[in-house]
C-alpha cells in the first residue's frame, strides 16, 4: 500500500465530501434538517452553524475520505483497481456512518423518511469522493 497516495487520495475525497455536504446541508436536506432539530431543540441549529462543530464536520469528512482510500487500497489485491472495488469501499464506509447516525433516528431527533433521505444522498455522496480517491490511488 502507498501510504503518501492514501492521503493523496483520501484528502481529495474528503474535499469532494466537504463539497458535497455543504450543497447538501445548503441548499438540499437545509430546511428539513433544521425543522427536525427544532423541533427536538431550538439550539441544535445555531450549535451547528458554531466555527466548531463546522471544523469538526470538515475534519470527519476528510478522515470519511481517507478511510474510502485506504479500505479501496486494502481491498485492490483481492477485488482489483476500479471503480468497482472503490464503490464496495464506499458502501462499507458509509454503512457504518449510517448505523452511527441511526441514533438521530433512535433518539427521536430525526423521522425515518428523513434519516432514509439523508442516508441515500451520503450514499452518492460516498460513492463520488471513492471514485474520486481510487482515481487518484495507484500502487
Amino acid at each position: 500500500m502507498n501510504r503518501q497516495k492514501i492521503v493523496l487520495g483520501g484528502l481529495a475525497a474528503g474535499l469532494v465530501l466537504n463539497l458535497l455536504d455543504f450543497i447538501t446541508s445548503s441548499y438540499i436536506m437545509g430546511g428539513a434538517m433544521a425543522h427536525a432539530f427544532n423541533a427536538v431543540n431550538p439550539s441544535l441549529v445555531a450549535a451547528m452553524g458554531t466555527t466548531r462543530a463546522t471544523a469538526t464536520f470538515v475534519v470527519t469528512d476528510f478522515v470519511y475520505g481517507i478511510a474510502l482510500v485506504w479500505l479501496y487500497s486494502a481491498m485492490r489485491p483481492r477485488y482489483g483497481a476500479g471503480p468497482r472495488n472503490a464503490l464496495m469501499s464506499a458502501f462499507f464506509i458509509w454503512l457504518i456512518s449510517c448505523l452511527a447516525f441511526s441514533m438521530f433516528h433512535t433518539m427521536g431527533m430525526m423521522g425515518m423518511h428523513l434519516f432514509l433521505l439523508m442516508a441515500l444522498i451520503a450514499l452518492i455522496n460516498y460513492g463520488i469522493a471513492a471514485l474520486v480517491g481510487g482515481w487518484l490511488y495507484t500502487e
